[in-house]
């Protein structure tokens, strides 16, 4: 579904590209009134004549339409130029950092599904990652980068914070948030009064990705619990994630809070809330 209306959105940015060469060449009658100024204009230049450069509506409906291809070439710069900057600051990995990850994912290839789930027979992951320096916990993709906080590397909360991110990719996730990233930001729809909307997918698609991220980041914990590391990765919500928690409304929050996450995973392995509490106390000894 994320990929339909991923095709919408970019159909409505044509649509408002469409629109802003409707715009430049019949609004108002702005495009015959610029047209007319700039022939004008050109008529009094010595050695011009009207023949020589003769401007129509049309020519300035195709102005207006290159101003919103551009504005939207601006929003892709942007958004590599940002996540370029990002990847500058992090780190790259070293022997020990390399050796933690590559076993936690043997463990999570050789791991049973937790509950009665069926298992993943075969899943990709990334060939490379980054790390991002100091104390923090955070996993997350730069890009189509996997970054590690450096704190993980010895935490018991990498494997299950990696399984749940190779939940994401193994799903195409990250590819989708990428594409989406390089459009305009839905606010910039108010141009519409100039003849640029642009961000009108966006706009109008906005109170569907939410709720659709939402369900992603259920998926990514099915994925986990499939790898074995539901009680793991319980764990790790509570004791990496839930402390970074903010309330957020409804339809603007795109993550689940923890208490949810964690009551769908112990609904995923058939664990009740006495079993999930002594696993995790188990974790804790070990």
């Amino acid at each position: 579904m994320g990929i339909f209306v991923l095709i919408v959105s970019v159909l409505l940015e044509v649509a408002g590209m469409a629109f802003s060469y409707w715009f430049g060449a019949h609004a108002f009658g702005l495009g015959n009134m610029w047209a007319a100024t700039i022939n004008d204009m050109v008529a009094v230049l010595p050695g011009l004549h009207r023949y020589h450069i003769h401007i129509t509506a049309s020519t300035i409906g195709l102005f207006w339409l290159a101003g919103n291809m551009s504005l939207h070439t601006v929003a892709i710069v942007a958004y590599i130029k940002n996540t370029v900057r990002k990847r500058a600051m992090m780190g790259n990995p070293g022997m020990r950092e390399i050796q933690a990850v590559d076993r936690a994912l043997r463990q999570l290839v050789m791991a049973s599904p937790s509950g009665n789930l069926a298992p993943i027979p075969n899943f990709g992951w990334p060939l490379t990652f980054d790390y991002e320096p100091g104390f923090g916990m955070a996993m997350y993709f730069l890009g189509r980068k996997l970054v590690v906080g450096e704190g993980l590397f010895k935490s018991p909360h990498l494997k299950p914070l990696l399984a749940y991110e190779l939940g994401h990719y193994n799903a195409s996730d990250v590819d989708l948030r990428e594409i989406l990233a390089c459009l305009p930001p839905a606010m910039l729809v108010l141009g519409a009064v100039a003849g640029l909307p642009l961000g009108v997918g966006l706009c109008l698609t906005s109170l569907f990705w939410p709720w659709y991220w939402r369900q992603r980041i259920y998926a990514a914990d099915l994925f986990a619990a499939r790898l074995g590391q539901a009680a793991e990765l319980i764990q790790a919500l509570e004791r990496v994630v839930h402390p970074r928690e903010k309330r957020k409304n409804l339809l603007l929050r795109e993550y689940p809070y923890v208490a949810e996450r964690i009551d769908r995973l112990m609904r995923y392995s058939g664990m009740s809330s006495t079993q999930a509490q002594g696993q995790r106390q188990h974790q804790a000894v070990k």
